[in-house]
């Protein structure tokens, strides 16, 4: 059994997905290194590799990575040498044929050479296998030590990631906000033009002796496409609820930040859609480019 000793992973500092952290541990005459790498990834997948058999402790270990790395794509190398374990790296022959068969004949129906075959399925997990069985008590305190202080590191290096990663959001959802009020300067002049193709509508409309629903469409129709204040006051809202979010406890906040960044494309999209002013158009232009930078950049965060 396992000695679990999970520790907080909340941080005021967003976090990116993307990290590495190394970490040796002695015990008696074993050494226990592990390495964690991880990608960004929309769920979490961790894949351990190790000679050892670890039988249920891996069920525990894995539990522990979830818990600490959250999400990404994690890959762990447990590396245990020692007097204790002297066969560990012995190859599972039955495991390394059966991958051979089933990717030759996927290869050859595919049509893809299989020249890198074999060093492929060497890096595939069970092909080496410890006889020894499960560890003991002391080499699964070891065991949960190292993983836990390569996830330390994991962190650390996630944490210095997550600070330029934080600089550039912040910035992207400044821009936007400033972009927005830059858009009052041309509103009178917006609002005088609608008003008079709205006033050549309703003369139109006299002319033809349109029955009074008729009249009332128009003149609500272009009276929805006249007003775009609240479509500012939203955007504006979501802005500063982004950067509460990004600057607010808690280092896994890349989903809820996705979410926000959903709603401020709306509104950024509908203001466009009502605009219907080139000058205000191409503002709304520039704020659609910082927010694909901004879904960029989320899609790295933790």
């Amino acid at each position: 059994m396992l000695y679990l000793c999970v520790l907080s992973h909340s941080s005021i500092m967003i976090q990116s997905m993307t990290g590495f952290g190394r970490h040796e541990v002695s015990v008696g005459d074993n050494k226990v290194l592990v390495e964690v790498r991880s990608l960004n990834g929309k769920f979490a997948d961790v894949r351990i590799k190790t000679a050892l058999q670890l039988g249920q402790n891996e069920i525990e270990l894995r539990k522990l990575i979830l818990d600490r790395a959250v999400r990404g794509k994690i890959d762990v190398v447990i590396d245990i040498k020692g007097s204790g374990i002297s066969d560990a790296g012995m190859p599972n022959g039955d495991m390394i044929k059966a991958y051979y068969e089933n990717l030759k004949g996927l290869a050859t129906e595919l049509g893809v050479e299989d020249k890198s075959l074999f060093s492929t399925i060497l890096r595939m997990p069970n092909v080496f296998q410890s006889e020894n069985g499960d560890v003991d008590a002391d080499l699964s305190k070891a065991l949960v030590e190292a993983v836990n202080g390569a996830l330390d590191k994991l962190k650390i290096f996630r944490e210095k990631e997550g600070k330029s990663l934080h600089d550039d959001l912040q910035q992207c959802v400044m821009t936007i906000s400033r972009l927005l009020k830059e858009v009052e300067p041309f509103e009178a002049d917006r609002t005088a033009a609608l008003r008079e193709r709205l006033s050549q509508k309703i003369t139109e409309i006299e002319r033809e002796s349109m029955d009074a629903n008729r009249f009332e469409q128009e003149v609500l129709y272009y009276m929805d496409k006249l007003d775009i204040h609240e479509e500012k006051v939203r955007l504006e809202q979501h802005c500063q609820y982004f950067l509460e979010v990004l600057d607010g406890d808690g280092g896994v906040k890349g989903k809820k930040l996705n979410f926000i960044s959903q709603e401020i494309g709306r509104e950024v999209n509908t203001l466009g859609a009502k605009a219907q002013w080139s000058a205000i158009q191409r503002l709304v232009v520039d704020m659609k480019d910082n927010l694909e930078k901004i879904k960029e950049q989320l899609a790295n965060a933790l």
